[in-house]
């Protein structure tokens, strides 16, 4: 004859089996929350100088652009942006490095990790590339420059260069030896327009 206490076990285990699932994946997702930070990303619209700020704090306090750091609120992962009162979504994001001890580098690849820099594949600065810099050093707080369409399969989209500075923080010191504030590259933005087709413009 079976003990109360073991059909008690068995009512119980039953229970918990059936509602598990029920307490245990607003949970689970709270906790996803808490720890990616989905609750505001990926993000839409975001203004210009937001996502560029994004963007650095993801090289500067991180080892590059994977999924875990865009992931975090204070880290980049934006869809589209606002640039001069124009939503932009974003085609691709380079890298360019003006580091003292290594000089002016365009890395032509996806932003690269900074541990992998020194090996990254890079070309020299084109002359309006080192003419945008030229003007951030001066003051700009980023340089519009202009770019070939977008294709897609539609047809050919506008597009736009923008060129915005990095500047070192307390974190970079550690590896260049310069001062806080100096400019120590800059990220290369292209960026399209959806709603704009290069043939609607002739």
């Amino acid at each position: 004859m079976i003990s109360k206490r073991r059909t008690y076990l068995v009512i119980f285990a039953v229970l918990f089996c059936f509602l598990a699932p029920f307490i245990l994946a607003p949970v689970v997702i709270w906790s996803m929350i808490h720890f990616f930070d989905y609750s505001s990303s990926p993000r839409s619209k975001s203004p210009f100088p937001e996502a560029h700020q994004r963007a650095v704090n993801s090289f500067v306090n991180s080892a590059g652009f994977g999924f875990y750091r865009m992931a975090k609120s204070e880290h980049w992962n934006e869809l589209s942006l606002i640039f001069e009162d124009t939503v932009y979504h974003k085609n691709t994001l380079h890298l360019i490095g003006l580091t003292p001890e290594l000089g002016d580098r365009y890395f032509e690849e996806d932003a690269p990790e900074k541990r992998k820099l020194p090996e990254a594949k890079h070309r020299p600065l084109t002359k309006e590339e080192a003419e945008a810099i030229a003007k951030i050093h001066a003051g700009a707080p980023w340089v519009h420059l202009p770019a070939p369409p977008y294709e897609v399969y539609q047809g050919e989209l506008e597009q736009i260069r923008v060129i915005a500075p990095i500047f070192a923080q307390q974190s970079c010191l550690e590896c260049h030896e310069v001062k806080e504030g100096t400019l120590l590259g800059a990220f290369d933005y292209w960026l399209y327009d959806p709603e704009k087709k290069v043939s609607d413009q002739n």
